[in-house]
């Protein structure tokens, strides 16, 4: 069966019978086009949002890393996002889990924080050692 081209603006296959304009680039967009809606977040998916496919089905960007993060067992919320987005710190006085949950992405930051630290030294050594390598030598 011949595979039909894909709407320029909602990028939902194109259907015979369906009214279309077809553009000055050469490509064919709907007349009206559906409403496409992400199966992960229940949101609608507009013309310029950054998209992944799954097989037909069409997912935000972001709910498809989220999806692939998941499935492949991925990693849980950031410190960051437990004390900005949660807002953890708030509640972390008058909750006893809010402030377990706070103080481990308090030791989360201090581990990554001391991590970038040794990378930054480690590059400014190699940097320094490939410096003095290639300035000529007095004599």
């Amino acid at each position: 069966m011949a595979e039909f081209p894909r709407c320029a603006m909602c990028r939902v296959e194109i259907e015979p019978g369906q009214n279309v304009v077809f553009r000055t680039d050469g490509r064919v967009a709907h007349v009206d086009c559906p409403e496409v809606i992400c199966p992960v977040c229940v949101r609608l998916i507009f013309p310029g949002d950054p998209i992944r496919r799954n097989g037909e089905e069409m997912l935000h960007g972001n709910c498809w890393v989220k999806r692939h993060r998941a499935l492949a067992g991925g990693s849980g919320d950031s410190p960051w996002t437990v004390v900005f987005e949660r807002r953890t710190a708030a509640r972390a006085h008058a909750d006893v889990a809010a402030f377990a949950e706070l103080r481990a992405a308090v030791h989360d930051v201090v581990s990554e924080t001391r991590a970038v630290r040794r990378f930054a030294c480690l590059v400014r050594r190699a940097r320094a050692s490939a410096c003095r390598r290639a300035l000529p030598q007095a004599s």
